[in-house]
C-alpha cells in the first residue's frame, strides 16, 4: 500500500512532473497484514482463514481519518470479497486491535510485526486473499543536503538490512 501525502500551498505551486525532483522516498519496511483472532474463534485452529469465517464477526478497522491507507486497503479487499455488509468499529492502534481481539470482541487486520508483541488470548493467521503488503515509506526533501536526514536513512538502512526488508539508498539525493 502507498500514499501520496498531499501538503497545503497555493494551488499550481508544485506539478507533480516537478514533485520526483524534490522529494525522494524509499521504502523503509514491507510486511503482510494478517488477522489476529481470539484463540477460541471458530477460526483459530485453521492454519488459513477464509472470509466466510469472518462473515459474523465484528472487524476492528484503523480509523480513517488516522490511517487513510490502511483504512482504504481493508475496505478494498473486503468490497473484492464482496463482504459489503461487515459490521466495523474503527480504532486507534493496533494494540487497542489485539485488545479487543483477546477479549474476543471482534479480529482485525494487523502487520505481521504485532505478532511480536505480547498478547495473551489471540492467535495471528493469514486470510487466503490477495492482501497486499503494508509499506511503511520514508520522505524527504532534496531541496537541501541536510546531515541529519543522511544520518537518519543510515539509521533505517542499518535497522531494515537487520530485518533484510528495507530497500533504499544509502545516501539522500543531492
Amino acid at each position: 500500500m502507498k500514499a501520496i501525502s498531499v501538503f497545503p500551498g497555493k494551488a499550481n505551486s508544485v506539478h507533480l512532473a516537478d514533485l520526483n525532483k524534490q522529494i525522494s522516498s524509499a521504502i523503509v519496511l514491507s510486511e503482510p497484514f494478517i488477522l489476529v483472532l481470539h484463540e477460541k474463534h471458530r477460526a483459530a485452529k485453521k492454519r488459513v482463514v477464509l472470509f466466510e469465517d469472518l462473515k459474523d464477526d465484528l472487524l476492528l478497522i484503523p480509523r480513517k481519518d488516522l490511517f487513510p491507507t490502511k483504512y482504504q486497503a481493508i475496505i478494498d479487499l473486503l468490497l473484492a470479497a464482496g463482504m459489503t455488509d461487515m459490521r466495523t468499529q474503527e480504532i486507534e492502534h493496533p494494540l487497542t486491535a489485539l485488545a479487543l481481539a483477546s477479549a474476543n470482541a471482534g479480529f482485525a487486520f494487523v502487520p505481521a510485526s504485532a505478532q511480536e508483541l505480547s498478547a495473551r488470548g489471540v492467535v495471528f493467521r493469514p486470510l487466503k486473499a490477495d492482501v497486499p503488503p503494508l509499506e511503511t515509506v520514508a520522505l524527504w526533501s532534496n531541496a537541501s543536503p541536510d546531515p541529519l536526514v543522511a544520518r537518519v536513512l543510515d539509521i533505517l538502512r542499518r535497522l531494515g538490512s537487520e530485518k533484510k526488508k528495507a530497500s533504499f539508498p544509502t545516501q539522500p539525493a543531492r
